[in-house]
């Protein structure tokens, strides 16, 4: 079920030798969009999906820092054009040229995607009803300015050509602005509060002479007054003003800059310039995407930088079919036709990285011994590479391939080898050093693995929808998923699934080949090394008593030979409860509440996150967030069972940690509404059941919280319960942790914090920011606590104690 997807550096080699140095952005857009816009944290792009007599239809796509959005489709007349995307004020406005937008009134060429759906701006409609377009939007200061074709109006001070709106109605323009432009703007641009430039074909500017460019600044207006030149794109920084165009009455482009009330001409460097598709700043540097010949350069760029005052080369960074470039982060991100090369996806959209090397390398089952890959050898995906210094965790793609950009210097590549698997002793021993250099990519780091036959090794895993609760009187979800995880091909075994008296009515997928009193039993054929398998079954719980707890248990017998059966059989003891969740997250191994106890040797631990839709509309993906913590590893992360089937991506965190994110991608599962959270409606739901590594070395009292999120469409996550786990020295069984009430006073506090607890000796307490970051934990020798050299803000205390978890929000000032 499970399709990982690695977020890794793109390295696109040409003849030359040159490497490309971009970064993907998960799985990219699906076309050249019409029209893209960043803020300070998002992506958006806009893209025709179809054609069609009468109708056009676009598609939004978001870009959240983590993965895509797609907002809801756009349908407008079979000519419509969307030439602009602008965050503005908690939305994003949609503009262009169309008669209206899926038939919301009050339409024409602008909408905007506002508390999770679109809507018209009637307030701004009205005044541009009567116009053919909207040509482009800037946040000026405060307001949203657009220009197009428009004529000044008496009831607001807006000029001709151009109009203020500030979010809920048309407003006025700055003082001394003036009756606006006489003539075409072509666009407008604001670097800052108090810094508008406007370019365009005109001749007047609030009734003065303004020869197709004028700046308005400490609010002024500085014309420039003996220009031929067209500008077609500005690009400002600070007080610098840039732009390319043509000459009147000339077809050739050109790049520009304003000096003062005069203009420059930047061709310093080139030799020719067949075309320009977009300018861009970055950190005060000027990109120019197009079609160039460079001095000295034999090759075509489609990527350049004013550098000294002279054109060069975009070292490592000359992609063909770029047409649009955006300032994200302080970083160049470019847009177009380009898709991939021989080997890697792009897909419309990529981050360009300047100051970086490349390390290249794969991990491969090498059959022949001979420490290099070729056609006898199986490309092998599920190793961790770890890169120190550094810490940081690779996982290779579905090719067995990885990539990843690192500062220059040198570092020690390890390979985190499976059961069963070593690296070849006569290659490299699993240990690789290697320097890796700015624009250069390293492709010399090859884990040659030898696997140890003969080890037959059979894991099976029972999960339940529900987790560790069940819902009497309903038919609940199970998954057994077990896998041949040794060295040796299982020619026929059986899977058993064992029941106690509570439940009835079973179905299954796919039907078992015997149902007995007290079990399910399926035959199994052929199992190879290295393959997995799902049942899923439905089944009824039956309980005469509500205090019943549901106990089954899933197993697959010892092979001859196989020397280990922890994992050969797989329980799940459920308690009874009819608890109404839409996003929940489960720890194992527990039986009621949000606590689990482990043992110091423990070296995984087991995660379920869920969700329900009881929203009125079908859910059709869904996004699953969590963070790996600091007492948690990224060298081993498993996925043991799914409603339905996912995508994962993998984000290393801060440098010298493990701390991470994963992302479970739910695509296309299109979950039906249940906004009445009818129990019986199954389908309306899901579930990730996940293992993720321990850091060595967790003592007792050590304690884990964690906390994941989950999105639904364009909705904006939300965030899970909290769960915690607390390591013992020692644990028998399954414990139950009673959760309790701590009550704090006072609250808020600036100093003392002083909470009412029982008399109890040895209580734990942990501390952790609204973040998640652990503030403060110890064992409690006094009621109070000092919170003095706490920052302000909201604060979570947990304290455990004789198996009961006290648990309460505090405010410091």
């Amino acid at each position: 079920m499970r399709r990982v997807v690695i977020l890794y550096i793109l390295v696109l080699t040409f003849f030359s030798g040159e490497a490309q140095i971009w970064r993907q952005f998960q799985n990219g857009i699906e076309t050249s969009p019409t029209a893209i816009t960043t803020s300070d944290q998002l992506i958006a792009t806009s893209h025709i999906v179809a054609s069609k007599a009468g109708t056009r239809t676009y598609k939004i796509n978001i870009w959240n820092g983590y993965y895509w959005q797609s907002l809801p489709l756009i349908e407008t007349d079979s000519t419509g054009l969307i030439y602009s995307l602008q965050f503005y004020n908690k939305a994003l406005y949609i503009a262009g040229k169309f008669s209206e937008a899926n038939g919301l009134d009050s339409s024409k060429n602008i909408i905007r995607w506002s508390n999770r759906k679109y809507e018209s701006v009637p307030q701004l409609w009205r005044k541009l009803n009567d116009f053919s377009r909207i040509d482009g939007m800037t946040v000026y200061g405060n307001t949203l300015l657009l220009h197009g074709p428009f004529v000044s109006t008496s009831s607001v001070n807006n000029g001709d050509n151009i109009v203020a709106f500030s979010g809920n109605a048309v407003a006025a323009l700055p003082v001394n602005f003036g009756k606006g432009i006489d003539g075409n703007i072509y666009d407008i641009n604001s670097d800052q509060e108090d810094f508008l430039v406007i370019g365009g074909r005109f001749t007047k500017v609030d009734g003065s002479v303004a020869k197709q460019i004028a700046y308005f600044t400490n609010n002024q207006w500085t014309r420039i007054t003996n220009n031929s030149i067209i500008p077609s794109k500005l690009a400002v920084h600070k007080s610098d003003i840039f732009f390319y165009g043509n000459e009147l009455g000339k077809s050739q482009r050109g790049f520009y800059r304003v000096d003062g009330t005069g203009i420059d001409t930047l061709s310093k460097g080139l030799q020719e310039v067949s075309k320009i598709y977009d300018i861009v700043i970055i950190d005060g540097t000027l990109y120019a995407c197009g079609l160039f010949t460079l001095n000295d350069k034999l090759d075509d760029q489609h990527l350049i930088k004013f550098e000294n005052e002279e054109w060069v080369p975009v070292q490592n960074g000359n992609l063909s079919g770029i047409t649009k470039l955006v300032n994200f982060k302080n970083t160049l991100v470019s847009t177009g036709a380009f898709t991939y090369n021989s080997i890697f996806n792009l897909n419309h959209i990529a981050q360009y990285i300047e100051n970086a090397g490349i390390a290249s390398g794969s991990v491969f089952f090498d059959k022949d011994k001979n420490c290099i890959f070729n056609n006898r050898d199986e490309q092998l995906s599920s190793m961790m590479v770890r890169v120190s210094p550094g810490n940081l965790i690779i996982k290779p793609n579905d090719n067995g391939k990885f990539f990843t950009v690192l500062e220059n210097g040198n570092y020690t590549f390890k390979i985190i080898p499976n059961k069963y698997w070593k690296a070849s002793a006569n290659c490299n021993d699993g240990e690789i050093d290697a320097v890796i250099s700015k624009g250069e990519v390293n492709d010399s780091i090859h884990f040659a693995m030898l696997l140890e036959f003969g080890k037959p090794d059979l894991s099976i895993k029972l999960t339940s929808a529900t987790g560790w609760t069940a819902r009497n009187k309903k038919v609940n979800q199970y998954q057994i998923s077990y896998s041949n995880v040794g060295s040796e091909d299982i020619t026929e075994t059986q899977v058993v699934l064992k029941l106690d008296g509570n439940l009835k009515n079973i179905q299954a997928k796919p039907a078992p080949s015997q149902i007995t009193s007290d079990s399910i039993i399926w035959q199994v054929k052929e199992l190879y090394v290295g393959e997995s398998r799902q049942i899923q079954c439905e089944i009824e719980v039956d309980a005469d008593d509500a205090t019943k707890e549901v106990n089954l248990e899933a197993s697959i017998p010892l092979q001859e030979g196989e020397e280990e059966g922890e994992d050969n059989t797989s329980g799940l003891q459920q308690i009874l409860n009819d608890e109404d969740f839409e996003f929940r997250k489960q720890v194992f191994p527990n039986i009621g509440g949000d606590t689990a106890i482990i043992q110091e040797t423990e070296d995984k631990i087991q995660y379920q996150i869920s969700f329900s839709n009881y929203t009125t509309d079908t859910i059709r993906n869904v996004y699953v967030i969590d963070t790996i913590g600091l007492n948690h590893s990224m060298t081993y992360i498993k996925e043991i069972g799914a409603s339905h089937n996912f995508s994962t991506q993998v984000y290393p965190g801060l440098p010298g940690t493990d701390i991470g994110i994963i992302i479970y991608t739910f695509n296309n599962i299109n979950l039906p509404p249940n906004p009445t959270k009818n129990p019986e409606m199954i389908a309306a739901s899901g579930y990730i059941t996940f293992e993720i590594g321990l850091q060595s070395g967790l003592t007792e009292g050590t304690m884990l919280s964690n906390k994941a999120h989950v999105s639904f469409d364009y909705f904006n996550p939300e965030q899970t319960n909290w769960v915690y786990a607390l390591v013992e020295e020692e644990s028998v069984g399954i414990k139950h942790i009673e959760e309790k009430q701590l009550k704090l006073f006072p609250n808020p506090t600036h100093t003392l914090l002083n909470f009412e607890l029982p008399k109890i000796k040895n209580a734990l307490y942990r501390i952790t920011a609204v973040s998640g970051e652990e503030v403060s934990n110890g064992t409690l020798e006094q009621n109070t606590l000092n919170v003095a050299s706490y920052s302000s803000g909201i604060y979570f205390i947990e304290v455990i104690a004789e198996d009961v978890a006290y648990r309460a929000k505090f405010i410091k000032y």
